[in-house]
């Protein structure tokens, strides 16, 4: 098991309102991306935020190599018996390049389907063939992570005046960011 596999099991995604995961789930285009449900403040987005921001952490070193150990495995066993250690060493370089910006845990799972579902007989599966198992999920990640960045920018903040984001003074908008950043930081030290 990897350290994001562990973390992820240790961290669950804060739950939002039923409004607000509709809205995060709607679709490329539909909706407006900058009007949330209600009256939602920042408070309720800035932990859900946090961990979106957390779950697009490109893989590590670590993971890749674990990962890319776990293919080249099945790629020498029962694709090419016959490929050493400096085409593995090539095919590594080419395999980061492509898929480093992938989080450990969607590369995990695209190379496990690769090696469940691969049926190109000797072919060696392309970068592509491997990102296109978990591509959907990339994209619904990134989607969320957008949604939810301008959400925290345009929903309206906890304050006694019931002033929206617009109208917080520089000082409270300064505030409130490096609150998100501590909690972003947080959760990126539980994943070292």
């Amino acid at each position: 098991m990897t350290t994001t596999e562990m973390a992820l099991r240790n961290l669950k995604q804060p739950e939002l309102r039923n409004d607000v995961e509709q809205y995060l789930r709607a679709g490329p285009g539909e909706g407006d991306p900058s009007k949330l449900p209600g009256n939602i403040t920042k408070a309720e987005i800035a932990p859900s935020l946090a961990y979106a921001e957390w779950q697009m952490n490109p893989v590590s070193d670590n993971e890749f190599d674990i990962t890319m150990d776990k293919l080249f495995n099945y790629i020498t066993t029962f694709i090419n018996p016959n490929m050493t250690g400096e085409g593995i060493e090539k095919a590594t370089r080419i395999y980061h390049d492509a898929l480093k910006r992938l989080p450990g845990d969607l590369l995990s799972e695209a190379v496990d389907s690769v090696i469940q579902n691969w049926r190109w007989g000797k072919q060696m599966p392309k970068p592509g063939d491997i990102m296109a198992y978990v591509a959907d999920d990339y994209g619904w990640r990134i989607l969320r992570r957008g949604r939810l960045k301008i959400a925290v920018q345009g929903a309206y903040e906890e304050t006694p005046k019931g002033q929206t984001w617009h109208d917080l003074t520089d000082a409270e908008k300064a505030a409130f960011d490096s609150k998100i950043k501590a909690m972003t930081s947080g959760i990126k030290r539980m994943e070292a």
